[in-house]
């Protein structure tokens, strides 16, 4: 499956696109498109790829995308959303809105300058999506176009506020447009997705994008920004961490389920990645999810 140029059709009445996702599941193709890209989760799991950054999203999450930023969302395997499936809230709106609008107007500095930091996609603080996710979700009951861009507007500028928005695509990410090239990262993102819990190579991934494994090394990582090993960590870390949430499930069973060949190792990887160990990750996250502090003190960090 190639990275594919998307198209959003604008609305003749409209500055923007504003849609409501209610699927069984995201089936979402690694693509771009030349608008700003706003994504709320409201039900599902799984992981995000956008530019170079893969994380991992959950009902409550919100997105920046910038224009031509290649991005993915999928599953893990066996997902099964069950009565809520997975659903989403996606903003698209053209580059220049915020200078069509307010062009001269210096309490617009703040949006521009929030559009720029977007370029390499933005993660939001907990506090601030809430508020802007409430936003989001308005446009859609209005039924006044302007009162929509002013929804959008009131949205943009809420999340320009926010101090501690983290950038995704690393500075040394650029979209080099080769089809070819982004056919292949396609290709090995998704099959290493679906095998992650098998013992998995890096000569059978270089097998899937047809070079020799020096070649396929050096590839993956000016198109990732990781080695292939670390982004297959990455994969399998993530869906660790949803069994230490979701399951009782032992450490050791999870390790394995997670595609690790030891425990030792699965410990080892977890810190280097979690900065913690998965038994302080499952009681300080359970504590949160539930009301109650684990204890006193900073929680550990992610």
């Amino acid at each position: 499956m190639k990275a594919t140029r998307e198209y959003v059709e604008t609305p003749l009445n409209g500055s923007f696109v504003h849609l409501c996702y209610r699927v069984p599941e995201f089936r979402c193709p690694y693509h771009f498109h030349p608008e700003y890209e706003l994504t709320l989760i409201e039900a599902g799991v799984g992981q995000r790829l956008i530019g170079d950054h893969l994380a991992p999203f959950e009902p409550g999450d919100l997105v920046m995308i910038g224009p031509n930023l290649p991005h993915t969302f999928f599953h893990p395997p066996g997902f099964d959303g069950g009565p809520h499936g997975a659903s989403s809230i996606v903003t698209f709106f053209q580059p220049d809105l915020a200078g069509a609008l307010l062009t001269h107007a210096p309490e617009a500095d703040a949006i521009r300058h929030l559009l720029e930091r977007g370029r390499q996609g933005l993660t939001f603080d907990s506090a601030v999506r809430a508020e802007a996710a409430a936003l989001l979700r308005g446009i859609a009951g209005e039924k006044e176009p302007f009162a929509r861009v002013l929804r959008l507007l009131e949205a943009l500028h809420l999340l320009s506020c926010d101090r501690k928005a983290r950038p995704l695509a690393s500075d040394g990410f650029r979209y080099s447009g080769n089809a070819r090239q982004t056919e292949r990262i396609e290709r090995v993102c998704q099959w290493a997705s679906r095998h992650f819990r098998e013992p998995l190579t890096l000569e059978e991934a270089a097998r899937r994008a047809h070079l020799s494994p020096a070649a396929f090394s050096r590839f993956f990582h000016r198109a990732t920004n990781r080695p292939f090993t670390r982004f297959l960590n990455e994969l399998r870390i993530g869906h660790a961490c949803r069994l230490l949430l979701e399951s009782d499930r032992t450490v050791a069973e999870i390790a394995f389920e997670s595609g690790f060949d030891t425990l030792s190792n699965f410990n080892r990887r977890f810190r280097q990645f979690k900065t913690t160990t998965p038994r302080e990750y499952r009681a300080t996250r359970t504590a949160f999810i539930n009301g109650h502090p684990a204890r006193k003190g900073p929680p550990a960090r992610s």
